[in-house]
C-alpha cells in the first residue's frame, strides 16, 4: 500500500490551473555498451547498427497518459557527448512520431565513452492554449574490452658459414617467416650502420610487407662487422621481433682452451607494473667481458663490440658494459656481444629481465649469488689459479639503491665433465653470507654453488658455476687444431601471458630450437635442462644433428605460477653438448600480467518501470556480459526486494526476468538482482515507481467562510479524492454541540466542545453513544497550519491535527488561511 502526501487550504484562490506536464524515458536496450577491440574488426554488444537502440517517451499531462501522436504535443531530441553543450542529431539518428531510432555505433568514437540524448516535451492545453514544457534525459556509456595478447616471431636460419678461404659454403639465402597472433605484417626492416631501423632494400623482395622476407648473403648493406638484425614491424607498435643473422667465418683453433665469460650473464630488474624501472633499478645492470686461452687473459688481442637489442640503451666503456635505460614497453632484452680475432668470431650475450611488481604492490626482492671469480685455470703444474673462489650473497628489496648481504645456505658441486653435477661436496649446516671453496681435486670441470633461502636448502634463490680451464701440455709443434665449437640458440626468452594473479592464462609450449658447429661444420648437440618450476615439463627433446637443429618443447599448463605467482620473471639452465665441450645457457622467462574479461551484470526496462494506478506490471530484463559476449547458459538468479533496511529475498524469483506487479510496490520500490557465474556473484540493481492519480485535498467549514454573530463557532474538515473517488472517507457531516435526538446502531456524529475547543467522533452502539475507536477512526493524518496576513503561524509544529477540528471567532481573529496536510494511504 503506497503512501500520499497532499495539502489542501481553506482558502478560495481565483488562479486558472494549467496542469502539469511529465515525461519519463523507455529504452529497449541496457544503458552500457561494450567494446570488443579483439576481432578483425571492432565489434560492439549491443550493436546498434544491427539492432537499433530505440528511445520512446513516455508522457503525461495532469497525470493522464498521452498517446503519440498527438495535436498540440511536439516532441525534440538532442545529443551531448561527455559533458560537452547539447547539439543537434545527425546521420544515424531518425525521430519518428516522437521515439528516437539510433542505428549507429557513436560511443567508439566518443574519448569520454558517454553520450546522453535528450527528449524536450513542448504541449499546448486545449481549453487554455497555455504551453507547458518538460525534458528527460538518458544516458549510455562505453565500457572497453581488454585488448588480447598479440605476439609476432621470426622464423629462419640465423648463419652463413664461410671457409677459411672466406667462400660461402651452403646456401647464400635465408628466407625468414612472421610468426602472428592478432596482428598483421606492416614491414619489415633491417639496423643499417647508423643504428637506426629502415625499409628493407627491394632488391630481391619486391614486396617487404609480406609474411616472408629473404636476407641474401651478398647484401652488404644488410651487414655490419658481418651481423645483420632484421626487425618485422606490425600494425601495433609496441609488437615487433628483431631477428640476428651472422656470418660466421671458419679459423684455427689455438692449442689451449679458448672461453668468453661475462662476469653477469643476467641481471633482473625491478619495475612496477606498468614496466616502469624502480628508482636505483639499474644499479648493477652491467656486465664485464673477458676472453681467456688456456689460464692467460687474452681480452686486449680480441675486438669487442656490443650491440642491445631493442629497447635497451647502454654504454661500452672498455670491456665493461653498463644498462642506463629500458624502454617501458620491453620486459626482455638483451646485449649482443661480438669477439673478432682475425677471422675468428665468438658470442656471447648478457640477458635483461624485468621483475614486474606483483599484483598487490609488494616489492620485488632480488636475490643474487656472486663469485669472486668466473674461471679457474689448472695449469701445467696441476695449479689452480686462483686457488680457491669465494661465493656471496646478497638481496635487493623494492626500489632500494644498493643490495645487503644476506645469510642463506649454500650447496657446492662439482662436475668432471662441465655438465653433470651429481655429487655435493659442501652443504651449510647454519645460515651463512659467504663460503670459499677449494677444488677436491684436478680432474674436475667446472663448480656449481647454489644459493637458498635461509632455515634450510629447500627454496632455490640462485645459482652460480665457475668454469676451470687447463694450460696445454708441452710438446711438439703439430697442424693446426680442428675449428672452435659454435652452440646457439634460436629462442633464449619468452612471455608468458598470465592471469592477474600470477598464473598461467593458458597451456604455454615453449619451443627452444638448438644448433652447434665445429668452425662452420655443424654437429651433433644434446641439451640437457636444468632444475624448472614445479609443474613445469619437458615434451620433447630432440637432439640436434650435422643435419638438422635440435629442438627442445617445454610444457607449462595453465594455472601454473612458475614457482610463486608473485614471481614475475625468472630462468632455467640448459646444458648443451657437443664434440665434448659443455656449454650452459639461461634460457629466460617474464609473466605477462593481462587483463581478464570484464563480466557486467546488468537490469533494464524495456517497455518502462512506472506502474500507473496499480492497473499494469513491470517487467524487469537482465543481461549478463563476459567480455563482449552475451551470456545465457550455466547461470542462477535470485531477485530480492529491499523491505525494512534489508533486501530480501522473493521465492521463486530465480529467473532472468523478474514481473513487478502492483501489490509489490509502494510508491518507491527496489530490486536487486543476484546472477552467479563462474563461481562468483554480480549484483545489478533497479528501482520501480507507483504513480497514481493525483488526489484532491478539499477543506471545507461547516460555517463557511465567514464567522457571523449567529455563527461564531464551527468546525474545519478534509475531504481526499482520488480519480474523483472519495478516499478515508469521513463518517459524517453532523458536528453539533449536543448528540442527535433520534439514532440507530452504527450511526456516527462529531461533538463539539466549545469550552475544551474539541471535536471528537461519536458512535452510537444501539444504546448510547460512544467515542469512537479502532476502525471507525481517520486513516490518514492530517496536520493544520495557520498563516494570518501572510505570516506563517506555526513553523516548528502543526498547529492542530485530526480529520475535523474546531474553529471559533477567537481563533480566527479577523482573518484566518488553513493550510491542511495529509498522509493517506491509498
Amino acid at each position: 500500500m503506497a503512501k500520499a502526501k497532499v495539502f489542501g487550504s481553506i482558502t478560495i484562490t481565483d488562479v486558472t490551473d494549467v496542469g502539469r506536464l511529465s515525461v519519463y524515458l523507455t529504452s529497449n536496450q541496457p544503458q552500457t555498451v561494450i567494446e570488443n577491440p579483439n576481432s578483425e574488426t571492432t565489434s560492439y554488444t549491443p550493436d546498434w547498427s544491427k539492432n537499433n537502440l530505440v528511445l520512446t517517451p513516455i508522457i503525461y499531462f495532469n497525470d493522464e497518459q498521452i498517446q503519440l501522436p498527438k495535436t498540440g504535443l511536439a516532441v525534440t531530441w538532442k545529443r551531448q557527448e561527455g559533458s560537452s553543450p547539447a547539439a543537434s542529431l545527425g546521420s544515424g539518428e531518425t525521430v519518428s512520431n516522437g521515439a528516437l531510432k539510433v542505428s549507429q555505433n557513436f560511443l567508439g568514437n566518443i574519448p569520454s565513452g558517454l553520450l546522453t540524448y535528450i527528449a524536450n516535451i513542448q504541449y499546448t492545453v486545449p481549453n487554455t492554449n497555455a504551453t507547458l514544457e518538460t525534458q528527460a534525459q538518458m544516458s549510455f556509456s562505453l565500457s572497453k574490452q581488454a585488448t588480447e595478447a598479440k605476439y609476432c616471431s621470426i622464423l629462419g636460419e640465423s648463419v652463413f658459414l664461410y671457409n677459411t678461404n672466406q667462400s660461402l659454403v651452403g646456401a647464400d639465402t635465408i628466407t625468414l617467416t612472421a610468426s602472428l597472433t592478432n596482428v598483421s605484417v606492416t614491414q619489415w626492416q633491417y639496423k643499417n650502420a647508423t643504428g637506426e631501423f629502415v625499409a628493407m632494400p627491394t632488391t630481391n623482395n619486391p614486396s617487404i610487407n609480406g609474411s616472408t622476407i629473404k636476407v641474401k648473403a651478398s647484401e652488404s648493406i644488410l651487414f655490419n662487422n658481418d651481423v645483420a638484425v632484421i626487425k618485422l614491424v606490425t600494425n601495433e607498435s609496441s609488437v615487433y621481433d628483431l631477428h640476428t643473422i651472422t656470418k660466421i667465418r671458419d679459423g684455427a683453433a689455438g692449442n689451449s682452451t679458448v672461453a668468453v665469460v661475462l662476469s653477469n650473464d643476467s641481471h633482473t630488474l625491478p619495475c612496477n607494473s606498468k614496466g616502469v624501472i624502480n628508482e636505483g633499478g639499474y644499479i648493477g645492470a652491467e656486465t664485464e667481458i673477458s676472453v681467456s686461452e688456456g689460464g692467460t687473459d687474452v681480452t686486449s688481442e680480441w675486438s669487442i663490440d656490443a650491440v642491445p637489442s631493442e629497447g635497451v640503451t647502454g654504454r661500452l666503456e672498455g670491456h665493461k658494459y653498463t644498462v642506463t635505460k629500458m624502454e617501458n614497453n620491453i620486459d626482455v632484452g638483451h646485449v649482443e656481444f661480438t669477439c673478432t680475432k682475425l677471422s675468428t668470431t665468438l658470442k656471447k650475450r648478457f640477458t635483461l629481465i624485468k621483475q614486474k611488481a606483483g599484483v598487490d604492490g609488494s616489492d620485488a626482492v632480488i636475490y643474487s649469488l656472486k663469485a669472486s671469480a668466473l674461471s679457474m685455470n689448472l695449469s701445467k703444474t696441476n695449479a689452480f689459479s686462483p686457488a680457491n673462489v669465494t661465493f656471496s650473497a646478497s638481496r635487493q628489496i623494492g626500489a632500494e639503491t644498493t643490495s645487503t648481504t644476506y645469510n642463506g645456505r649454500f650447496k657446492i658441486y662439482e662436475s668432471n665433465d662441465g655438465l653433470n653435477f651429481a655429487t655435493v661436496k659442501y652443504t651449510s649446516s647454519v645460515d651463512e653470507i659467504s663460503k670459499s671453496y677449494t677444488p677436491s681435486n684436478t680432474s674436475i670441470r667446472a663448480i656449481k654453488c647454489e644459493l637458498y633461502a635461509s632455515g634450510g636448502t629447500t627454496t632455490l634463490l640462485d645459482s652460480q658455476t665457475v668454469v676451470i680451464t687447463r694450460d696445454g701440455g708441452d710438446g711438439q709443434d703439430g697442424h693446426d687444431g680442428d675449428g672452435g665449437i659454435s652452440i646457439g640458440m634460436s629462442n633464449d626468452a619468452e612471455v608468458i601471458p598470465c592471469n592477474s594473479n600470477g598464473t598461467v592464462k593458458v597451456l604455454k609450449e615453449i619451443n627452444i630450437p638448438f644448433y652447434a658447429y665445429k668452425g662452420i661444420k655443424r654437429v651433433a648437440v644434446t641439451c640437457v635442462p636444468g632444475s624448472l618450476p614445479s609443474g613445469v615439463t619437458v615434451k620433447t627433446n630432440t637432439a640436434g644433428t650435422v643435419n638438422a637443429d635440435g629442438l627442445l618443447v617445454i610444457s607449462i599448463p595453465a594455472g601454473n605460477n612458475l614457482g610463486a605467482e608473485s614471481d614475475l620473471s625468472g630462468n632455467f639452465t640448459l646444458s648443451f653438448k657437443a664434440e665434448g665441450v659443455t656449454v650452459e645457457r639461461k634460457f629466460g622467462w617474464t609473466k605477462s600480467i593481462q587483463a581478464t574479461n570484464s563480466i557486467l551484470l546488468q537490469i533494464f526496462a524495456p517497455r518502462g518501470d512506472v506502474i500507473i494506478n496499480g492497473k499494469n506490471s513491470v517487467v524487469l530484463e537482465t543481461q549478463l556480459t563476459d567480455g563482449s559476449t552475451i551470456v545465457k547458459d550455466n547461470i542462477t538468479y535470485q531477485w530480492s526486494k529491499f523491505t525494512s533496511g534489508s533486501y530480501q529475498n522473493i521465492p521463486s524469483a530465480t529467473k532472468d526476468k523478474l514481473t513487478v506487479t502492483p501489490d509489490m510496490v509502494e510508491s518507491l520500490a527496489s530490486f536487486k538482482c543476484t546472477a552467479n557465474y563462474g563461481g562468483k556473484q554480480y549484483v545489478a540493481y533497479w528501482t520501480v515507481t507507483d504513480k497514481n492519480d493525483p488526489i484532491d485535498l478539499v477543506i471545507l467549514s461547516s460555517v463557511g467562510t465567514q464567522l457571523t454573530n449567529e455563527t461564531s463557532f464551527g468546525v474545519v474538515y478534509a475531504l481526499a479524492y482520488l480519480s474523483g473517488k472519495e478516499i478515508d472517507p469521513i463518517k459524517t457531516t453532523v458536528f453539533s454541540t449536543s448528540a442527535p435526538k433520534t439514532a440507530q446502531n452504527g450511526d456516527f456524529y462529531y461533538h463539539i466542545d466549545k469550552v475544551a475547543k474539541t471535536v471528537t467522533l461519536k458512535k452510537h452502539n444501539g444504546s448510547i453513544w460512544q467515542d469512537a475507536v479502532g476502525d471507525d477512526l481517520p486513516k490518514g493524518i492530517y496536520k493544520y497550519y495557520r498563516r494570518s496576513n501572510g505570516v506563517e503561524l506555526d513553523t516548528s509544529a502543526p498547529w492542530k491535527q485530526g480529520k475535523v477540528i474546531f474553529i471559533d471567532r477567537e481563533i480566527v481573529n479577523k482573518n484566518l488561511v488553513i493550510n491542511c496536510e495529509a498522509d493517506i494511504n491509498i
